[in-house]
């Protein structure tokens, strides 16, 4: 009697397992198609194949824009010092 409740243990866990591995491959297949779909939006917008190509242009863009606001710090400091000048 006592084998009988152990292979009902045994079986109940081979199901809640198995049960479980089927949510995990639908939740990859689901993953995978919303990787696809980011990858062919990166394509079609910014023409890299990865997300790593993606995120190397993204640091690069993040680079130039801090260059691009130093510039416009150093214009706005010029255009105050002229702007004080003037006052004077």
């Amino acid at each position: 009697m006592g084998t009988s409740g152990n292979e009902k243990r045994i079986a109940q866990k081979l199901l809640d397992l198995k049960e479980r591995i089927e949510r995990e491959r639908s939740r990859r297949s689901e993953l995978q198609g919303e990787l696809k779909s980011v990858q062919k939006q990166l394509k079609q917008n910014y023409s890299v194949e990865t997300v790593e190509a993606a995120e190397k242009m993204l640091a690069e863009m993040e680079q130039r824009l801090t260059t691009i606001e130093g510039d416009i710090k150093d214009k706005i400091e010029q255009a105050e010092k002229i702007l004080e000048q003037g006052d004077e």
